[in-house]
């Protein structure tokens, strides 16, 4: 080793110490707030506005490492509510699912995650008090909205806290390390799964026919305890590090715009962030020009309105539930009086949340 390179690893050893050092400074304090917290009689927990202001702080300030800045800074702040009480958090299950990926991405690998086997009891186990949110699946920019997700925002009492976007990069894995692609006889997966392969699955592993499962990572499992000769399954770097299987192939996916959005629900309603978007479900009367009275204030208020989509009302014939994002939080001015004249207009709505814009 040489001189100038000797000079340089000893410089980042000074610096991994300080940074050591600020960290530990930054748990310490993160446990005075917890305690001020306990005297308050406030929620211990993750507050998301508040970390969501850290995230874009940090984001804007960094340069280098701009892109991996808001995940290094998520495990920090998970570690440092550790150091006082994880959050606990539950997610559509099994684990090793991509809703498991996304409860890491916005919660840290410090956090207590907890597969749950459907959206309605991930949801019960938040409402029960049982941990302190659920992370649930919303929408596919292939295949577009979790209509089980949407019939449940309905009902729970939960308010939605915040969302994150994971970008969907299937991966071929299989228990054996001898097969290639080509040599691959039969793949397990969601039919989600497989369709978004289809087109990489008939061009690079021709011989395999192609095989439904309830999730991905319930292939993954099935590939740890099938004997099947040729066997592989489609899932993600998180089931592959869970099942301990290999890589055959990366990034299979026909489209490489692949995301899906994923909700966390809790029982606080977040205050402002500075960056933020509402969601609500309404419903209106079946009458000429009923949707534009009802909308029209959002417009006139200036409200940037970001998805419109209308869902069938579970257990009404032929009626329609509509589910509404825009930009903006619901305290702020703006928003507060386009709101109170569209719950004047419509015959149904229910305010499901104002909750940070996702922090990539």
């Amino acid at each position: 080793m040489n001189d100038t390179l000797k000079k340089y690893r000893t410089q980042i050893d000074a610096l991994d110490d300080e940074i050591l050092a600020l960290l530990e400074k930054r748990a310490q304090v993160a446990q005075q707030v917890g305690e001020e917290k306990r005297q308050q009689n406030m929620p211990y927990f993750s507050v998301v506005e508040r970390e969501a202001q850290i995230l874009r702080r940090q984001k804007e300030n960094s340069t280098l490492l701009a892109p991996h800045i808001t995940a290094i800074y998520r495990e920090i702040i998970a570690a440092c509510l550790a150091c006082e009480q994880p959050v606990q958090v539950a997610y559509l299950g099994p684990a090793g699912t991509y809703t498991h990926e996304a409860a890491l991405k916005m919660f840290g690998h410090a956090a207590v995650l907890s597969p749950v086997e459907t959206i309605e009891a991930t949801l019960l186990t938040a409402e029960k008090g049982d941990c302190d949110f659920a992370v649930l699946p919303f929408e596919n920019s292939a295949a577009g909205t979790v209509g089980a997700t949407m019939d449940a925002l309905v009902h729970t009492p939960l308010v939605i806290n915040g969302e994150t976007v994971l970008r969907i990069r299937h991966n071929l894995l299989s228990a054996d390390d001898t097969l290639t692609p080509a040599t691959v006889k039969e793949i397990h997966a969601h039919p989600q799964a497989l369709e978004q392969c289809r087109g990489w699955i008939e061009k690079n592993a021709p011989q395999a026919t192609l095989h439904a499962a309830d999730s991905n990572a319930a292939a993954a499992k099935l590939a740890t305890t099938s004997k099947a000769a040729g066997m592989a399954i489609i899932a993600s770097h998180t089931a592959q590090e869970i099942y301990q299987l290999s890589r055959l192939a990366e990034n299979i996916e026909d489209f490489n715009n692949n995301s899906t959005r994923f909700l966390i629900l809790g029982q606080q309603q977040p205050q402002p962030s500075g960056a933020d978007k509402t969601s609500f479900i309404m419903s209106v009367k079946e009458e000429a020009g009923a949707m534009f009275r009802v909308l029209k204030p959002l417009a006139d208020n200036n409200i940037n309105m970001t998805k419109f989509e209308s869902r069938p009302a579970r257990g009404q014939l032929w009626e329609y539930l509509f589910f509404i994002d825009c930009i903006g939080h619901q305290q702020n001015a703006a928003l507060t009086a386009a709101l109170a004249e569209v719950k004047q207009r419509a015959s149904f709505i229910k305010i499901l949340g104002s909750y940070p814009q996702a922090i990539d």
